[in-house]
């Protein structure tokens, strides 16, 4: 709607060029300063909600473009223009109220995916997990990364399960998942042993998956977890391996997560990070890594 009320500039060209420039101005500097802040799509929500404190001006632009007494024709075609637009709007508010759009994760394949969908079996059906980290995180200098290649003991990974495949994503074993092992290799670690609290961490993971059968990891979540992380309690989060829901078989796919965590303010909280196979159905992962990433030292919070 922003993007056709911009047409009505071009009439202010023609009949008061200063109302012109000074629109034009005004939007590029006001669009200027939003896309500054570090986080731009500015948290949980639903379109550019920085944006909505200049209806205002866009709906101005949006009535002088509806308001040419010349060309009758052009308004139809303006309006005939917005219905839709309203009603695509309308849809995916109900649709984002309803957990089928993401609330910050989104990409064009998810939403491709749920486009138009209103079926219940679409909430919540996203995963993949994409969370830009924030300004304060120095992301040049991992603190630590904790990766197994399911070859041999890694630092940091327990209970490993796995099984020798002539078809492994690298070297001669993979780890394992079905209705007998639910879980996979686990990343266990204090996160003291990284940076001293109270600390805060932004951290980006990568596993290969290979399903067994057709959708076989679509029930998979990555699972984090914290012991006693407040007096609240624990800490649990999880959410879908799969982007989107995969038929792929027989094929390595690269899964992708990013996330800050909840700040450890006290030592001794035991951090783990899985995978969760609560459909309980067969496939492989292979070239599981984690990286740590803390702020930078020369504005470290107290």
């Amino acid at each position: 709607m922003i993007f056709l009320s911009l047409l009505g500039i071009f009439r202010l060209a023609f009949s008061k060029p200063i109302r012109f420039f000074s629109a034009v101005t005004f939007i590029l500097i006001s669009t200027y300063i939003i896309a500054s802040w570090w986080n731009w799509y500015y948290g949980d929500s639903f379109g550019e909600r920085a944006f909505i404190d200049y209806y205002g001006f866009y709906a101005i632009l949006l009535a002088i473009l509806l308001s040419h007494k010349e060309s009758k024709k052009g308004t139809i075609i303006v309006i005939l223009l917005i219905l839709p637009f309203v009603a695509l709007n309308l849809l995916q508010t109900w649709q984002y109220t309803h957990y089928i759009i993401h609330p910050y994760s989104m990409n064009k394949a998810k939403y491709q995916y749920v486009f138009l969908q209103t079926d219940s079996i679409y909430q919540k059906c996203l995963g993949g997990n994409e969370e830009i980290p924030g300004y304060t995180m120095d992301m040049t200098h991992p603190c630590n990364i904790y990766q197994t290649d399911f070859e041999k003991a890694s630092e940091g990974w327990k209970r490993l399960v796995i099984k020798s495949e002539p078809y492994a994503h690298s070297g001669k074993f993979t780890g394992y998942l079905d209705s007998t092992f639910q879980y996979s290799a686990t990343l266990e670690i204090k996160p003291e042993n990284i940076s001293p609290c109270p600390a805060l961490f932004y951290i980006e993971g990568s596993v290969w998956i290979h399903d067994s059968i057709k959708g076989s990891s679509n029930t998979a979540m990555i699972v984090i977890s914290i012991d006693s992380i407040d007096q609240a309690g624990n800490y649990w989060y999880g959410f879908p391996v799969n982007d989107v829901p995969d038929n792929t078989v027989g094929v390595w796919r690269n899964c992708r997560f990013s996330l800050t965590l909840p700040e450890f303010r006290h030592p001794g909280r035991t951090l783990k990070i899985y995978i969760w196979d609560w459909g309980k159905k067969p496939f492989m992962i292979d070239d599981f890594s984690v990286a740590f990433y803390t702020e930078k030292k020369k504005i470290q919070r107290d």
